[in-house]
């Protein structure tokens, strides 16, 4: 199998000169981890991911190094680092050394790039533009879609493929063009969220339409708002007396547990210096006897309110 078997082809990009605040706004919006930078012309020509943004001084992540960490660190990094952190524009925080490959990329191939420069996805080009992306999870969605014995994806599947990508990204009730389908020998596996049933079922009956597709299988997971009263234990209405009790009687077990624990750590010191004396009366006064004694019966009476509790 090759890039183009397995890569999301609707790419989300963004323009250099774009503020890093429309960045993290199209990457929740899209549900993206990374966007490739694209000049006026359409060529790549950096990418922003969520690692850029970490450390920003809008959320207070940007804070700054110790003194003596800054006296020891080349003055080109530091400048480097509060660029990133306060930088507003996506030219002045992206990474410009892009790991790219062609559509004709094989997998093990991309693997190997995702592994060698420690990356989650590469973007694919053609002609320096971008025209897809393959991640990690693309490759993972692959494994579970071929059989163990794997081949390379034959000239059928791939125009399944392409075609079934085609129609949905005609379809105005979905936007699943974005997500990822992989077709093996005329089976097609739909990959990603859904967000109704509806939406699902609509996506299984376009696949089934495409001529040559023998059949689908449904890996999408529903996003659904899930009911308050499916919260609730079977068998007992919403509300019903009983459940406050229940939920005070854990926490007070917690509470006494954890607090049964933190007297014998804190007396720890004490058993150590009774069990001493057991064995050298002779160097210790009655008195650190009886006060031993006296914490070690304390600990015990502690840990066994906590047990009946």
């Amino acid at each position: 199998m090759i890039a183009a078997d397995v890569m999301v082809e609707d790419v989300i990009t963004i323009a250099p000169e774009a503020s890093v605040a429309i960045a993290a706004r199209l990457m929740t919006d899209n549900d993206v981890s990374a966007l490739p930078v694209v000049d006026a012309e359409g060529q790549l020509v950096g990418i922003i991911s969520e690692a850029d943004l970490l450390r920003r001084e809008e959320i207070g992540t940007a804070a700054p190094s110790p003194r003596w960490v800054e006296t020891m660190t080349p003055a080109t990094t530091l400048a480097a680092d509060f660029a990133k952190s306060h930088a507003k524009r996506v030219a002045d925080v992206m990474s410009s050394e892009v790991i790219s490959v062609t559509e004709d990329a094989p997998l093990n191939e991309i693997a190997a790039l995702l592994e060698r420069h420690r990356i989650k996805r590469v973007p694919v080009v053609r002609d320096g533009k971008p025209v897809g992306i393959v991640s990690r999870s693309n490759l993972i969605q692959a494994l579970a879609s071929v059989a163990v014995a794997t081949e390379a994806a034959s000239d059928g599947s791939r125009s399944i493929r392409e075609e079934l990508l085609s129609r949905l990204r005609e379809q105005s009730w979905t936007n699943f063009s974005g997500r990822n389908v992989i077709v093996k020998d005329g089976e097609v596996h739909l990959w990603g969220l859904v967000w109704s049933e509806d939406e699902r079922k609509a996506l299984i009956v376009l696949a089934e339409s495409i001529p040559g597709v023998t059949n689908v299988v449904d890996e999408t997971i529903h996003l659904a708002p899930v009911p308050a009263a499916a919260a609730e234990p079977a068998g007992r209405p919403a509300g019903e007396e009983g459940d406050g009790v229940l939920t005070a009687t854990a926490a007070t077990v917690a509470v006494v547990g954890l607090g049964a624990a933190a007297l014998e750590v804190a007396l720890l010191p004490g058993i150590a210096i009774g069990v001493a004396a057991a064995w050298l009366p002779k160097y210790f006064p009655d008195i650190v006897k009886s006060t031993v004694r006296s914490a070690y019966r304390v600990g015990q009476k502690t840990r066994e309110m906590a047990t009946r509790a």
